[in-house]
């Protein structure tokens, strides 16, 4: 999941902040649930098909990877153009995570559920399952942002940037059923 939080994203914006280049596209909004695919795939058999979160009710404007990426080699193929310019990415659609569930299982024909649990837990959850514990903090920010409702924005840059309609998360899941059915 993108969010531009974390190390990696820290280091992609010094690089991008240095005198050349000077562009960049932030994405802080999660990108597609690729990262909750393990909680979800399929295992016979099938004991548990849901995934918990403590992202609550909160909404999500999930983002395709492959957009990003798109947008990445549009600002690297023409350096000037987006020189200190910085881009907010956004999916194009808010979606909470129970409706996430509601799409998932549509597009697998098994049942998914989301349950929304609480942050420690959550936290407990990801370090008994071995997650090194930078990767449980990014992860439990993402919630906390999720559930206060701050990653639900939707804008139009991407599409006004690619000048095509951003990718939909049924897209996404249409797209890498694989990642899910395992």
């Amino acid at each position: 999941m993108t969010t531009g939080t974390g190390p990696l994203h820290y280091e992609l914006r010094q690089f991008t902040e240095c005198p050349c280049p000077r562009h960049t596209p932030r994405t802080p909004i999660p990108a597609a649930p690729a990262s909750h695919a393990p909680s979800v795939q399929r295992v016979e058999p099938v004991i548990d098909p849901s995934f918990r979160l403590a992202s609550g009710n909160g909404r999500t404007s999930f983002i395709d990877t492959r957009d990003i990426a798109d947008v990445a080699a549009l600002v690297l193929a023409s350096p000037p153009e987006h020189r200190g310019k910085a881009y907010t990415l956004t999916g194009p659609q808010a979606i909470g995570y129970h409706e996430v569930a509601s799409r998932l299982s549509a597009s697998l024909a098994r049942p998914i559920c989301y349950e929304p649990i609480g942050l420690l837990r959550y936290r407990r959850e990801l370090l008994a399952a071995g997650s090194p514990p930078d990767y449980v903090r990014v992860q439990l920010l993402i919630n906390i942002i999720a559930k206060l409702g701050l990653a639900a924005k939707v804008n139009n840059e991407l599409p006004r940037l690619l000048h095509r309609p951003s990718r939909t998360l049924q897209t996404y899941i249409a797209d890498h059923r694989d990642l899910f059915s395992r």
